[in-house]
């Protein structure tokens, strides 16, 4: 149970220094790449999970034979779970940190439904909003649903933000017979 708290919070704060320096992206690229290089090679996993080659020639290799094709970032990473003895849970790290970017990457776009396009006052107010609740920059993605009649909705991640008429003439709805 500590391993796995510990494995976590490794993943947790390799996740965020990597949304702080901006590398989200090649980051979940990088992972990717690496899970996908271990199923397919014997020989790395073999050479990886060995208890007989010392961690420091472990890191030299891994190193070298990565440094023309990942980041610093997932090099620094694959080290320190190797110098910590946790070859043999890679993949797990790796998953944990796949799916905290996931949710990172999800939280940066924010989508908007609306039934006519939004014009370009609306859309800055919409951003300075979304970068209140969020506290960073999110890419508008922008959806026309004629059946909210007007008003808008806005998700961030999994946060619903309900302005549409619709939704305000069922909260009216509910009042009024509430009252009666």
């Amino acid at each position: 149970m500590r391993i796995e708290k510990n494995l976590r919070r490794m993943a947790e704060a390799f996740s965020k220094v990597v949304i702080e320096q901006g590398m989200l992206e090649i980051c979940r690229r990088d992972i990717e790449k690496i899970k996908n290089f271990l199923v397919q090679s014997a020989s790395a996993r073999q050479f990886l999970f060995s208890e007989n080659i010392k961690p420091e020639n472990k890191k030299k290799v891994i190193s070298r034979a990565l440094e023309s094709e990942f980041s610093p970032y997932i090099i620094g990473l694959i080290g320190a779970i190797v110098d910590l003895g946790f070859e043999r849970k890679l993949f797990r790290i790796l998953t944990y940190i796949e799916k905290l970017l996931e949710r990172e990457e999800a939280a940066a776009v924010a989508e908007v439904y609306s039934a006519v396009p939004l014009d370009e006052t609306l859309r800055k107010e919409i951003k300075k909003f979304s970068y209140s609740v969020s506290g960073r920059e999110i890419k508008i993605i922008e959806r026309i649903d004629d059946s909210i009649l007007g008003g808008l909705i806005l998700k961030i991640g999994d946060r619903l933000y309900d302005g549409s008429v619709v939704n305000r003439l069922k909260r009216f709805k509910k009042a009024v017979s509430e009252r009666i």
